[in-house]
């Protein structure tokens, strides 16, 4: 027997009236007439037959049911099918009795053949070409992002458009690797393309909606969807086992493949899932929208409105995240990188953001949360302000689905208003399942370890809040939105198929009573939704600027900059004897040159109770990064986390190449440190002046050659090593000079001239003289000025080299065989005195002959 299309009226009932039209609505009489060559005559009071047709016997359609069995049970008069059509095109014309004309081909008494399985496969077919073809322009814009490297395989364009599709049919991608002849590593990821997913399942549903007969009952249809899910699930899985991403090395050393693809296994279920579902909703679409009875079975209408409301509502989210995404896509990717996204991943980044404006989050677990489970939302530390546009979108999705719940069902009462809270809760809960990314690695050369993320379970509980919020807004915004845009009715007529007169016509008025519990329902949560979201949002913004990580981390880059050392170590105590702290101090830290300017946070890690901050500075016209660690402890106020720095490495800086043999000690920026333990001193970065101390008193004496050094933020080690070409020296002064000459030349003058003999070994001096011992009126004088040359070997060893040449004159009386003489005679002098700075004061230590 012949179905109707479901938003006819049944021939069966009797005439109605439909409350929105007012339309009078006579129907046929049903009966099962025998073989007979003429129709009876109508009744004078009934409708013309003609109008219909009359209705042909019994056995050439089949017997007829029932009434009320063949459709169902009656539905409310009028509205649920809808307006009565011109006579005659609700069923076809029927062709006069007794002149059936062409008679529908009679069903095979063996049941149906391969027949059957042409509408499934076309719709099976057509659902994997068009997911291929949008995979296949999203994999030609991700190896135009990624050109030039060596991330994708040859013939990575022809592999990954049936990758991805194998994905979109719910199939988890497993990767592959082989080293040495060992499984080196797999790794599967769980990550649903859903822009991939609804391109097959609009495919499957589209098709049969068009090409599906109008006769089927609801067992036909239903085996169609079986043999659709079925034929799309076989074969999505085949080509998933088939054709897959491969990497092949083949080195001296190294041979290694590597595989990516689809599970088969998972493509089959998912291909399943996916077609018998859309040929489900394509098999119960008419003009009228979706109706499940043609599925057999009723689904409640406040449920099914609902999902209207919510299924616009997503709609329109999804245009938004795609338009708005899309500008800041190409504006921090690029072109192809967002193209790929939009083509794959658009309706996961909507639902990732609906849960994020609806003040829920998304929950990492595993090795992705470094073995523990992180939940980020927008009031986490460190979460971008961009992000707080979500709530809007998830404001706007509730004015959407709001206005359209008004526009479809009119003003209604509170007894159903738990239908939106329980429906988006369940919903939200598909929406996590579906989104979440789950990861797991294994093989002989990796560890095995998993991690998942996911919507949180907040979200869904917070879904039964935006629900209620979704019925209140219908029941008070809405019909204000509708006052204040005319326009809205007709454009729900027109996309809905209704009569324009028929959307705009709703009770003008609800009972008082309604409006009254309307109002204090709406204000109560409008009031809560305020309240709450101001002290959110005010927690929100002071956690973000005084209690984030980055508070105390900036503090402690502020107080570095700024040269207050003791600040910094308030905030971060280093773990160091009070020996190394020398030069942990205001005075000196305070003095220092070239220290970081221009701190900022480039970024922010969190890991449970754990934090990353990275800082970014300009150090004597270079750039250096720092990472600071922080921890949580407790709360502040109970309201807010309390974030304490572990204290970063205070670099060291190892002199020991600077330093003479004999150093105990270096002055650091003039501060004196001591170095008799080791060659290594501590300060905060900056350029620090190093020389020798000087000792007390000497300062007139001795000076100390110098070296700067640039001290930074350790990177990989806690200490650097000071390369010089030439050690930290003592050098003497001019003073100094001045005097060990004028002691020298006292020396010379009074213990070698003014020494009355002929000879002066510690001077040099030597006159050969027989009679030596009776020479008398001995006088040396110097010929010319002494040569000085001194040699600073230490502060407790100055070498002066004193040289020249002296005349001597002496007398020597007359002899038994010598006659007296007058002699004079010249000779070279040549010592070495050694000084000593004692006390402030030059003090002579040796001479000798030899300098030795």
């Amino acid at each position: 027997m012949t179905m109707p299309e479901p938003d006819a009226t049944p021939p069966t009932e009797a005439a109605v009236t439909t409350p929105a039209r007012g339309v009078p609505q006579a129907a046929a009489e049903a009966t099962a007439p025998a073989d007979v060559a003429a129709p009876p005559a109508p009744a004078p009071s009934a409708p013309p037959a003609p109008a219909y047709g009359p209705v042909p016997p019994a056995p050439q359609f089949g017997p007829v049911p029932p009434t009320a069995q063949q459709y169902g049970p009656v539905p409310p008069t009028g509205e649920q099918y809808g307006p009565v059509p011109p006579t005659g095109q609700q069923y076809g014309p029927v062709p006069p009795n007794g002149h059936p004309g062409a008679v529908p081909p009679p069903v095979s008494a063996g049941g149906p053949g391969l027949g059957v399985l042409a509408l499934p496969a076309a719709a099976a077919g057509l659902a994997y070409a068009a997911t291929l073809i949008v995979a296949f322009v999203a994999s030609i814009a991700l190896v135009a992002a990624v050109s030039g490297s060596s991330a994708l395989p040859d013939g990575a364009l022809l592999s990954l458009p049936f990758v991805l599709a194998g994905a979109a049919l719910l199939g988890p991608l497993h990767s592959s690797g082989s080293a040495y002849g060992y499984e080196a590593m797999s790794l599967q990821l769980t990550v649903v393309p859903l822009t991939l997913t609804l391109v097959a399942l609009a495919a499957v549903a589209v098709w049969t909606r068009l090409r599906g007969r109008a006769d089927r009952t609801a067992k036909e249809r239903w085996r169609d969807a079986l043999v659709t899910g079925a034929i799309l699930g076989v074969g999505g899985a085949f080509l998933a086992a088939l054709v897959r991403l491969t990497w092949s090395v083949d080195a001296v050393f190294v041979t290694a493949d590597l595989k990516i693809g689809a599970a088969p296994v998972g493509t089959l279920l998912g291909g399943f899932l996916i077609g018998t579902l859309g040929s489900a909703l394509g098999s119960a679409t008419t003009r009228r929208g979706p109706d499940s009875r043609r599925l057999g079975f009723a689904v409640p209408r406040a449920v099914s409105a609902t999902l209207g409301n919510l299924l616009t509502a997503g709609a329109v989210s999804t245009v938004l995240v795609a338009v708005v995404g899309g500008v800041v896509g190409v504006i921090k990717l690029g072109v192809t990188t967002t193209i790929a996204l939009l083509l794959t991943l658009l309706p996961n980044a909507t639902l990732y953001a609906l849960s994020l404006g609806a003040f829920g989050g998304l929950t990492s677990s595993g090795s992705i949360a470094d073995g523990g489970e992180h939940t980020a939302s927008l009031f986490s530390d460190g979460t971008p302000a961009g992000l707080w546009a979500c709530v809007a979108l998830v404001l706007v999705a509730v004015l959407v689905a709001a206005v359209r719940g008004f526009l479809a069902s009119g003003r209604r009462g509170w007894g159903d208003a738990w239908v939106t809270p329980a429906v988006l809760v369940a919903v939200t809960g598909l929406a996590a399942i579906v989104t979440s990314v789950r990861l797991s690695t294994g093989g002989d050369l990796v560890d095995t370890d998993s991690g998942a993320v996911h919507i949180s379970f907040l979200t869904i509980l917070l879904a039964a809040f935006w629900g209620l919020v979704i019925e209140a807004a219908e029941r008070v915004v809405a019909p204000a939105v509708v006052s204040l845009v005319p326009a809205l009715p007709g454009l729900y007529a027109r996309a809905t198929g209704r009569d324009a007169a028929d959307a705009q016509q709703a009770p003008a008025e609800a009972p008082t009573g309604d409006q009254r519990t309307a109002r204090i329902v709406t204000l109560s949560i409008l009031g809560a939704v305020v309240v709450l979201g101001g002290l959110l949002g005010a927690r929100a913004v002071v956690s973000s600027v005084f209690f984030s990580p980055e508070a105390p981390a900036m503090a402690y880059v502020e107080a570095i900059q700024d040269g207050r050392a003791s600040d910094a170590l308030a905030l971060a105590d280093p773990d160091l004897p009070t020996d190394q702290r020398t030069l942990l101090t205001d005075d000196v830290y305070g003095a220092v040159e070239n220290r970081p300017t221009g701190g900022h946070v480039t970024d922010v890690r969190t890991s449970g109770d754990d934090a990353w901050v990275t800082v970014e500075s300009k150090q004597d016209g270079a750039t250096v990064t720092q990472e600071l660690q922080l921890t949580r402890q407790g709360h502040a106020f109970l309201l807010f986390d309390r974030w304490v720095l572990v204290s970063p490495a205070i670099p060291d800086v190892d002199v020991y190449a600077a330093l003479p043999m004999d150093a105990t000690s270096v002055l650091v920026n003039g501060v004196e440190t001591d170095l008799r333990d080791m060659s290594v001193f501590s300060a905060l970065p900056g350029t620090y002046t190093l020389s020798l101390p000087v000792p007390e008193g000497s300062e007139d004496l001795l000076t100390s050659s110098s070296v700067d050094v640039t001290v930074e933020w350790p990177s990989d080690y806690s200490s650097s090593y000071l390369d010089v070409d030439e050690e930290l020296a003592y050098t003497l002064t001019d003073e100094a000079t001045s005097q060990l000459e004028e002691a020298s030349t006292e020396y010379l003058t009074a213990d070698c001239i003014g020494a009355g003999t002929l000879t002066v070994e510690t001077c040099g001096l030597d006159i050969w003289e027989y009679r030596e011992d009776e020479a008398t009126a001995i006088t040396w004088t110097l010929d010319g000025d002494p040569t000085f040359e001194t040699t600073f070997e230490s502060p407790e060893e100055i070498l002066v080299h004193v040289s020249g040449e002296a005349t001597v004159s002496y007398t020597l009386p007359a002899a038994e065989y010598w006659p007296a003489e007058s002699p004079v005679e010249t000779d070279d002098y040549d010592f070495w005195i050694t000084y000593a700075v004692t006390d402030g004061k030059l003090v002579q230590t040796e001479v000798s002959e030899w300098g030795w």
